[in-house]
């Protein structure tokens, strides 16, 4: 596949900020174990609002800037950043449902020297917030939906090479250049910490970070999505809890935070994280990859994921999009062949799922890359109808929320 088009996330700016973000002096954490038996448990953590996407951020063909969508593709607006901006590490600030000159764009860009900066289009102005040394990657970037708060990571070698250390950031976006780590691990397994949501107490204040484990340098093809349990960490406390042991290969957190969904050699799984209960739905016969890409629906009902046979270097992937009822039972199953008219990319084409939205939180949203030129569209996929609609050609970036 020519494109990584991997998970992304947005804030949104001058409406309803979040209250001051107070973290605790850097934890660091205990690197668990690689591997062994999937070991669920669960922990009782307040459920989350739950809001649906109404708009993407995207990069348009020929056009150098990110640009907002809404969600039947009428373009919004765009941020003039004059650096190419990072696929998935975008955050915006601010509500699409109200005036989108407003909105502000938290995104990590690369200068001419190919420095990372994380940095803020704002009333059409660009910033930097931080600047990142040479020897320092950047791993991920969430944030509240809908609020000022942000968490990055950032990865690095330790002083004598021997590890990889991974820290996490979380702080309001205008003040995070002073922000401390929250979280510090040093690897000996080439494994990274990967922010995944931020967690909010009664009150919208930032009380908690969940996230997972990486390997490093472990590349792949669009049904490659290698990650290692899923933790919480309390920001009062210190402490990490952990709900999916290293051994779950851990997909994807439903916007709600209530449910997890994880993938084993021959099935997908998802668990409900209050109660510890799980669902699994065995891959078609044939399908020997572990399952991968999964997203739960912001209302908990379906879950969508990628499994099949071949790799793609060796032109013999064959990819199947399934979804299911988190009440047991499968919707439907899309393969690539389904997606070649909508698509219009001719017959080879890779397919990556990236999330829900729309009113009824019921239309997956895939992207669809042609594996022999530099092109990827966006289609709709509604699971009641069963029908798959081209939205337009676009590099998907991230969401954007009401």
């Amino acid at each position: 596949m020519k494109k990584n088009l991997c998970s992304a996330f947005l804030i949104l700016l001058a409406v309803s900020c979040a209250p001051a973000v107070t973290p605790p002096p850097a934890t660091l954490a205990v690197e668990p174990a690689a591997g062994g038996d999937c070991v669920g448990t669960a922990h009782e953590i307040p459920a989350q609002e739950i809001p649906i996407p109404v708009a993407l951020v995207v990069n348009l063909p020929g056009a150098g800037d990110p640009a907002l969508l809404w969600r039947d593709g009428t373009p919004l607006r765009s941020w003039p950043t004059g650096t190419p901006v990072q696929s998935r590490l975008v955050h915006v600030v601010g509500s699409a449902a109200g005036p989108v000159e407003s909105l502000a764009l938290v995104y990590l860009s690369a200068d001419d020297l190919g420095r990372l900066q994380l940095s803020l289009n704002q009333g059409g102005q660009v910033s930097r917030l931080v600047d990142f040394p040479s020897r320092v990657f950047v791993t991920g970037l969430v944030g509240v939906p809908g609020r000022s708060v942000i968490a990055y990571s950032t990865l690095e070698a330790s002083p004598d090479g021997s590890r990889l250390v991974s820290r996490v950031f979380l702080g309001e976006y205008l003040a995070i250049a002073a922000a401390e780590p929250v979280l510090t691990v040093e690897s000996s397994q080439s494994r990274y910490v990967l922010p995944l949501a931020i967690h909010r107490d009664g009150n919208g204040a930032a009380d908690g970070l969940w996230y997972t484990y990486n390997p490093w340098g472990i590349g792949g093809d669009s049904l490659s999505d290698p990650h290692e349990g899923l933790y919480y960490l309390d920001l009062a406390s210190g402490a990490s809890l952990e709900f999916l042991g290293p051994g779950c290969g851990f997909s994807n957190l439903s916007i709600g935070q209530n449910w997890a969904a994880w993938a084993s050699a021959g099935a997908m799984n998802a668990t409900d994280l209050h109660s510890g209960a799980s669902i699994s739905f065995p891959v078609l016969e044939g399908n020997d990859r572990v399952p991968a890409r999964a997203f739960l629906s912001p209302s908990e009902g379906f879950l969508a994921w990628l499994e099949g046979r071949g790799f793609e270097y060796d032109g013999n992937l064959e990819t199947t999009l399934r979804v299911g009822s988190l009440e047991g039972g499968l919707i439907a199953d899309y393969s690539l062949a389904a997606f070649v008219e909508p698509a219009g990319l001719g017959a080879e084409i890779a397919i990556i799922p990236l999330g829900w939205l729309m009113p009824d939180n019921e239309t997956l949203l895939v992207a669809v890359s042609s594996v022999v030129a530099e092109r990827v569209v966006l289609v709709y996929v509604d699971v009641h109808a069963g029908t798959i609609s081209l939205l337009r050609e676009a590099l998907f970036l991230g969401f954007s929320y009401p």
